[in-house]
C-alpha cells in the first residue's frame, strides 16, 4: 500500500513530511517524494526511486522552504520504479501537485482525452491524469475544491487523492473513493496533518478523524471542513486516540477481526503493486529465480499448506492447470512427506505459509529438497524459515493479522497464486494478459483493477458468502466460514462471532419448536399414553434401541 503524508501549519513542512514517510516505511515502497509550496507560492517537487534514504541524501544541501506540503511512498504499478514515475505528480505548469493511492481504472481513456487537449505527460502512471484533469477544471475559473470534486466524479476505481495547488496555497484538499488506502486527519496546535495511517500522525497529535469513502476534506492550518463528493457539507467527530498501542492499531473498528475483514481490498492492491504493469500490460515476478527454459521444462506443480493455506492451495491448483497448463495437485503438508511423493527436478513445489514458520510445511519442504524439486514459497514475512529453504519467495503482503481467524492472508494468498499461475503461463508462451482469449470468470467473481489485464484481474474476492464459480470451489468453500470472526479479541461472544450468534439463534428457535411438539403430544395422549420423548423432542429409545 502507498504511504501518504500531508502538513499545513506554521512549522517548516519538509522535515515533518520526511519524518512521516519514515514512520510509514513498514508499508513497503520502491520510490518516494515530497512537494512543498514555497514562500513564492510555487510548489517544489523532489522525488526519486529507491529508498527514503536516497531522497534524504539528495536533500542534504537544503530542504525546500515552506509551511505546507505533501509526501508519498509508492509501489510501482503503472510503470516501473523510476524517478519520473515516483509521486508526487504535477500538471503541465507544475501548479497542481497530487499524491495518489489506488488505481484509476479508466486512465487510458482519460489520458487520451487529455493528450488530445494538448497536455504533456512525463510518466507512465495512471496517477498523472489527476493533476492534468484538475488543471483543466481550474482553467474554467472554478475553485480548487470544486475542481477536485469534478475530477473525483470522473475517475473510476478505489482511490485516495491529496492535492495542493498554487491557486490556493494555504489549502490541502483530499478525498476517498471506495475502499482505497485510508486517510486520517490529525488536529494539532495551529496546524493540521493528514496521513494514510496513524503512526505518521502520533508524534504530533492524538486528535484524529477518519475520512470515509465518498467524502472530501479541506484543510487549512487552523481547521478542517468536510463534504460529500456531491458538495453536501457534513459534520465529523474528532476522536481522541488513546495511548494503548493495540487501540491505536485497531483504529476506528470495534475489534481486529472487523478491521482485517475491511482491510482485504487494500491488501489485494498491495499484493499487486510492483508485480503488475498496466502500460504495457504484463505480470512481472522478479522474486522468482527461474529462467524461461526451467519454467518451460516443468511438468508438475505440487501446492502444499496447512489449514487456511491448504484451502488456498486447493483453489490455486485449478489456476495452475487452467492458466499455466501444468498438471497440478494440492496436498496437506502434514501428509506430504509420509507418502514418499514422486517428485523430481521437473516438479515445482509451491509451499504456502502465512507465518513462514509452519512446522509441517517446513518438513514437506525438506522432503522436496531431498528429492531435488524446485521450490517457491508464499508467505507474509521476509526472512522466515520457509524463505530460507525455498529457491524464491513471493511475499503475499497481507500485513499484520492480530485476530486468529485468517481473512487477509487467505485473500492475498489467492491473489499471489493467481499472479504466479499467470506468470508461469506467460513464460511458457501459453497466454499473455493483453492477448489471452481464455474465457473470463463469470458467476461469483468481482471485477478487479485491470483494464488491459482483463482476464488476469477478474479475481474472486470475499462477499457476504465466499462464492466462486464451478470448478474453483473446494478450498474456498471450506475456507468461507473462516472469513468471519471466530475467535476475536472482544469479550462479548456475539460481537466477536457473528456467524456463531446466528447459529445459536437458530438453535434456540429449533428447541422452542421441539418443546411445542412435546406439549402437543401430552395433550393428544394424556396420562403418558403417547410416544415418549426426551427433552429435545426426540422419540425415546429403550434399552435395546427400540422406539417406545
Amino acid at each position: 500500500m502507498c504511504g501518504i503524508i500531508g502538513y499545513t501549519g506554521r512549522r517548516p513542512a519538509a522535515p515533518i513530511l520526511l519524518e512521516g514517510l519514515s514512520s510509514l516505511e513498514y508499508r513497503g515502497y520502491d520510490s518516494t517524494g515530497i512537494a512543498v509550496i514555497m514562500p513564492s507560492g510555487k510548489p517544489l517537487v523532489r522525488k526519486s526511486s529507491g529508498k527514503l534514504s536516497k531522497l534524504k541524501a539528495a536533500l542534504q544541501d537544503g530542504l525546500p522552504e515552506g509551511n505546507i506540503g505533501i509526501g508519498h511512498t509508492r509501489w510501482a504499478t503503472h510503470g516501473g520504479p523510476t524517478d519520473s514515475n515516483a509521486h508526487p505528480h504535477a500538471d503541465c505548469h507544475e501548479d497542481v501537485v497530487v499524491v495518489h493511492n489506488g488505481i484509476v481504472e479508466n486512465y487510458i481513456e482519460l489520458k487520451r482525452e487529455l493528450a488530445d487537449e494538448g497536455h504533456d505527460f512525463t510518466s507512465q502512471t495512471d496517477s498523472e491524469c489527476i493533476p492534468h484533469l484538475i488543471e483543466s477544471c481550474l482553467s474554467t475559473g472554478c475553485s480548487l475544491e470544486e475542481a477536485v470534486r469534478q475530477v473525483a466524479g470522473r475517475i473510476r476505481g478505489a482511490n485516495a487523492v491529496v492535492v495542493i495547488s498554487r491557486s490556493e496555497p494555504g489549502k490541502i484538499v483530499a478525498f476517498r473513493l471506495g475502499n482505497a488506502g485510508g486517510i486520517v486527519v490529525g488536529y494539532g496546535e495551529n496546524e493540521m496533518l493528514l496521513a494514510s495511517d496513524l503512526p505518521a500522525l502520533l508524534p504530533h497529535t492524538r486528535r484524529v478523524m477518519y475520512l470515509n469513502g465518498g467524502e472530501m476534506a479541506i484543510l487549512d492550518r487552523d481547521n478542517a471542513s468536510y463534504t460529500l463528493l456531491d458538495g453536501t457539507p457534513i459534520e465529523k467527530t474528532v476522536t481522541e486516540v488513546p495511548y494503548d498501542p493495540l487501540s491505536v492499531a485497531k483504529g476506528e473498528y470495534r475489534h481486529f477481526m472487523l478491521k482485517e475483514i475491511h482491510e482485504q481490498p487494500e491488501m489485494v492492491i498491495d499484493t499487486l503493486r510492483g508485480r503488475v504493469s498496466f502500460d504495457p500490460p504484463d505480470v512481472q515476478l522478479e522474486e522468482l529465480p527461474y529462467s524461461d527454459e526451467v519454467i518451460g521444462s516443468l511438468n508438475r506443480v505440487v501446492l502444499v499448506g496447512m489449514g487456511t493455506s491448504l484451502h488456498g492451495a486447493m483453489v490455486g491448483r485449478t489456476w495452475m492447470e487452467s492458466l499455466a497448463r501444468i498438471a497440478s495437485e494440492a496436498d496437506n503438508s502434514s501428509e506430504f512427506r509420509y507418502r514418499d511423493p514422486v517428485i523430481d527436478e521437473r516438479t515445482l513445489v509451491v509451499s504456502i505459509s502465512q507465518s513462514g514458520e509452519t512446522a509441517d510445511t517446513l518438513a514437506a519442504m525438506e522432503e522436496a529438497t531431498r528429492k531435488g524439486a524446485r521450490q517457491i514459497t508464499l508467505c507474509n514475512y521476509a526472512g522466515t524459515q520457509t524463505t530460507r529453504v525455498a529457491d524464491g519467495t513471493l511475499l503475499i503482503r497481507a500485513g499484520l493479522e492480530i485476530a486468529v481467524a485468517s481473512s487477509k492472508a487467505f485473500t492475498c494468498s489467492l491473489v499471489s497464486l493467481y499472479l504466479l499461475a499467470m506468470h508461469l503461463g506467460i513464460k511458457r508462451n501459453l497466454s499473455h494478459p493483453s492477448t489471452s482469449e481464455h474465457p473470463p470468470l463469470q458467476p461469483g467473481t468481482v471485477r478487479g483493477v485491470g483494464g488491459p489485464l482483463r482476464h488476469a484481474f477478474r479475481l474472486p474476492l470475499p462477499r457476504s458468502r465466499y462464492q466462486l464459480p464451478a470448478g474453483y470451489g473446494g478450498g474456498a468453500k471450506a475456507q468461507g466460514d473462516q472469513l468471519y470472526p471466530c475467535r476475536g479479541l472482544p469479550r462479548r461472544r456475539d460481537e466477536a462471532r457473528p456467524h456463531l450468534a446466528d447459529r445459536r439463534e437458530h438453535a434456540r428457535g429449533r428447541a422452542h419448536t421441539q418443546r411445542r411438539v412435546v406439549r402437543q403430544d401430552a395433550k393428544q395422549h394424556p396420562r403418558g399414553q403417547g410416544p415418549r420423548r426426551d427433552r429435545r423432542g426426540h422419540r425415546h429409545r429403550g434399552r435395546f434401541g427400540h422406539r417406545h
